[in-house]
């Protein structure tokens, strides 16, 4: 019968397992070879496939307790309420991870849309990267309404002399606006018209208004000849 032996170094609150005593000649993670249902050595006790995660590693099989996050920070996991397939949950057993500790947490995630920000879990919680940069520097939690804008345009670019912080979304707004402006016909307070594409400066446009939430932004600008045409059409 196989001896199971505590390893020293192991994480906190955990037992890591190796296998002593077992006929490895042909095991795959040990010597090389098969393996059996579900990636375990097949000699592995099935109290310990069932109850955690076993990985392989150089000495023999690493087991992280029944009931515990599997990242191994070493938090319990909740209880699942209803069974799901695609996440793999059944209702009345632990859930695997605890939120966001599945997403390999001690790297920078890239959001599924090319062009969004990068992201970190912090803490247990996910966290855009740039956010927790800026209140890091300050010590303190951003104002509510406060944006961060990257200089560049290259929301990956989260090095701090890159970020500026706005005061709201309005000025965020102005500042690219601004930008925009100067970047295609060289002159920051120019507008450019909605209908024939063509930038111009604020007193020959007709600057219209909206609002969203508590803050009011431009709308639609435009001149009042190449609207009258747009309609005549």
């Amino acid at each position: 019968m196989a001896s199971l032996s505590t390893v020293p170094g192991s994480a906190p609150g955990f037992t890591a397992w190796f296998v002593a005593g077992l006929d490895t000649s042909g095991l795959g993670g040990l010597n090389g070879g098969g393996r059996g249902k579900g990636g375990y050595e097949m000699n592995t006790p099935a109290w310990l496939r069932r109850e955690g995660e076993i990985k392989d590693t150089s000495f023999g099989v690493n087991h992280i307790p029944y009931g515990y996050c599997q990242c191994g920070c070493g938090q319990k996991t909740n209880i699942a309420l209803v069974t799901c397939k695609s996440k793999n949950w059944k209702k009345g057993e632990p859930l695997r991870y605890v939120r966001y500790h599945n997403l390999n947490r001690n790297n920078l995630l890239k959001n599924k849309k090319p062009k969004s920000y990068l992201q970190k879990v912090y803490n247990g919680k996910l966290t855009r990267d740039h956010v927790y940069i800026i209140e890091n520097i300050m010590g303190k939690p951003l104002p509510s309404r406060a944006v961060i804008h990257h200089v560049d345009g290259n929301k990956h670019n989260n090095n701090p002399k890159n970020l500026v912080v706005c005061q709201d979304r309005r000025y965020h707004s102005l500042l690219h606006r601004r930008i925009n402006a100067l970047t295609a016909c060289g002159n920051p307070n120019y507008r450019k018209c909605t209908y024939c594409k063509k930038w111009d400066t604020p007193e020959n446009l007709i600057i219209t208004k909206r609002r969203s939430g508590n803050i009011n932004y431009d709308g639609p600008i435009y001149h009042r000849e190449c609207k009258q045409k747009y309609h005549r059409r």
